[in-house]
């Protein structure tokens, strides 16, 4: 199985080379829904994430489409999907034991992905989550200031395995926000069979 690839533009370079740190920090802090109600918290928007996290979002989709046989369509629902592929990779991943770097670029488009969804149907915006003295990349709710990091808790699901379920952390993520219609569950009995 081939996993995604990272960008390989300039700009993004530059955030992996700069951000190696920082992301180290962001898989060690995460996992939990914060709000910057919370102390020593701070938020500062980055379009530059945006930017990274669209990209990633984007090869997410084709990654699902290709390999998987799933559609991502940016409804709250195929967060489920999301978390199929994480189940199934976490599987893979605890056999071949592919290197940490490539386990985060799987975990950035995954959890840029679900990140996007949030953004797109309920109102977010990414950029740097300052907790405990440490910098990594997330998101605040425009309703209610939470401020979550989905990248992490992908390479939490990634890595751990059901403990961290991604659609139950976005659920948790949309239950605070209040915004929003009741999540349904989808269907994955339609899902294709598993590749030999």
């Amino acid at each position: 199985m081939k996993l995604p690839s990272v960008p390989t533009h300039s700009m993004y370079k530059f955030l992996a080379i700069s951000g190696v740190a920082l992301i180290i920090a962001g898989i060690i802090l995460t996992g939990n829904l914060r709000t910057n109600r919370e102390k020593d918290m701070a938020f500062e928007p980055d379009e530059l994430i945006q930017q990274v996290a669209t990209a990633y979002a984007e090869n997410a989709i084709e990654f699902a489409r290709d390999h998987f046989g799933l559609t991502l369509d940016w409804s709250d629902e195929s967060v489920q999907h999301v978390e199929t592929i994480l189940a199934e990779l976490h599987s893979q991943i605890t056999v071949a034991k592919p290197s940490d770097e490539t386990v985060f670029g799987v975990a950035k488009a995954l959890g840029s992905y679900v990140g996007e969804v949030f953004r797109k149907n309920h109102g977010a915006v990414w950029g740097n989550v300052t907790l405990e003295a440490e910098t990594i990349a997330g998101l605040r709710a425009d309703r209610t200031g939470g401020v979550f990091w989905p990248w992490g808790k992908a390479y939490n699901r990634l890595k751990n395995g059901p403990q961290d379920n991604i659609w139950h952390y976005y659920c948790i993520i949309r239950a605070e926000d209040g915004n929003g219609p009741p999540l349904k569950e989808v269907d994955l009995s339609s899902s294709p069979p598993e590749k030999p």
